[in-house]
């Protein structure tokens, strides 16, 4: 990498909002740079918005009506992306907002990098925070530190927030990782399955058998290729990523789905598992509290609405290349593997599923019955499956990547359980929960998004 080399831009753009109190600000991100260098520096973003947010009344919520005036501002006068500064400013002041926060890397050589931190504001006046990071650390790492030290630079010296200047603890660089791309390779074999992108009909025709009326047949077509787990994930993996086992059946072992997991256990599991991979992580977490994967407890031990809470989660997109729950469109695309049918096999259901007629009323070890025609078992019954969405209605319009409706009550879940019944396990069945609800029927699998 060249000394000099433009890595990053980090856009945060701050305003005053009419509708809170006056103290609170708008902030805005945007990425410029190559896509690696996006991904990379994406991946740590989040040291520095929690630093942003936990210590300042700063929030995320000016992206959209800033996304939409920078693209047509670029449309105009056509200009890419990556050098659109005067689309941003001009973005910034239709929204009503004050500052832009640029925060910039470059290679110093040797696996050092200066990031430099300016804040503009509508007249060009600027503001700058720099430091370096130490020799030896690649540039995931290096932003791991830096993001943080920045944020609480800016805040201590120039906004006057309270506890910014206290130094957080230091971060401890992770070590290079050689031949990354085959170390993944590596990890994931025997683990998970490459599913192609392509075109199907979601949901089930009308003649179909236990269909409800949220099920509309639609066109749906999926561009981006994905790794996908083989089963569901196990209490083994859980285990050996967060530490504990939430599962009431934990004594079913190691090659047993996880259990009584909500809906923000799943996506904080696949951010740690990123981390871990050494991927980007595809969601910011925000205002969390609880203990994620706690079990639950009191007299109801087989389910309960968690302790673990987030008030806002933030999807990095489907460009992600970390690792994610599926979207319920591309949850149905690999448990159908190019059927029609209300199941992926024309075979015994009981071949293919662990369900209320055969589980003896208890989950089973993953693989146990016959995988579908991509390689992936366990689509049908044992447990429950978590996937992105929030649940709502369809329509019958095609749809093209579709990542389920903006907001809502309640998060889908796929695949029916050990204690669902025939219909429950159908390949287009449905089923909502609160985020926060854990059930000993509900897990889930994760995907990663593949070129």
């Amino acid at each position: 990498m060249r000394g000099g080399l433009f890595l990053g831009v980090l856009l945060l753009t701050f305003s005053l909002s009419v509708a809170v109190a006056a103290e609170e600000k708008r902030v805005y991100v945007v990425f410029g740079g190559s896509n690696a260098e996006q991904g990379t520096l994406a991946g740590e973003l989040s040291h520095f918005r929690s630093v942003i947010t936990d210590l300042s009344a700063m929030r995320f919520t000016a992206d959209r009506e800033m996304d939409v005036v920078m693209a047509q501002c670029r449309e105009q006068i056509g200009l890419a992306a990556t050098s659109d500064r005067e689309c941003m400013l001009t973005a910034s002041r239709r929204v009503m907002v004050d500052l832009i926060y640029e925060l910039k890397a470059r290679s110093l050589g040797r696996k050092s990098f200066e990031f430099t931190l300016t804040v503009l504001n509508d007249q060009g006046e600027m503001v700058y925070e720099t430091l370096t990071s130490q020799e030896g650390a690649n540039l995931a790492s290096a932003a791991r530190e830096a993001y943080p030290r920045l944020a609480r630079a800016y805040l201590c010296r120039y906004e006057k927030v309270d506890g910014a200047c206290a130094e957080p603890a230091p971060v401890v660089p992770q070590a290079p990782v050689k031949d990354a791309a085959v170390a993944l390779s590596e990890r994931e074999a025997g683990h998970f399955l490459r599913v192609k992108a392509g075109a199907f009909t979601m949901g089930s025709p009308s003649a179909e058998s236990g269909r409800r009326e949220d099920e509309a047949q639609h066109q749906v077509t999926l561009k981006r290729d994905l790794m996908v787990g083989r089963t569901e994930v196990t209490q083994g993996e859980w285990v050996a990523v967060m530490g504990s086992n939430p599962s009431h059946f934990s004594g079913c072992g190691t090659k047993c789905p996880v259990e009584r997991v909500s809906w923000f256990d799943a996506v904080t599991y696949a951010n740690t598992l990123s981390r871990q991979a050494g991927l980007q992580e595809c969601y910011q977490l925000n205002g969390c509290s609880g203990s994620p994967g706690s079990a639950c407890s009191g007299n109801e031990t087989r389910w309960c609405e968690g302790d673990y809470t987030c008030s806002e989660v933030v999807f990095a997109g489907l460009d992600c290349r970390g690792y994610r729950l599926p979207t319920e469109a591309e949850w149905e695309h690999f448990a159908r593997a190019g059927s029609d049918a209300a199941y992926h096999s024309s075979a015994d259901l009981d071949t293919v599923a662990w369900y209320t007629s055969n589980s003896d009323e208890k989950i089973r070890a993953v693989g146990g019955k016959s995988a579908n025609a991509w390689g992936l078992h366990d689509v049908h019954g044992n447990v429950w499956e978590w996937v992105w969405d929030w649940y709502g209605e369809y329509g019958t319009a095609a749809a093209v990547d579709p990542v389920g409706p903006r907001s809502g009550q309640a998060r889908v879940a796929r695949g029916g359980s050990w204690g669902s019944s025939a219909h429950s396990v159908r390949a287009a069945a449905r089923n909502a929960r609160s985020p926060r609800y854990r059930d000993y029927s509900l897990g889930f699998r994760v995907v990663r998004t593949v070129r």
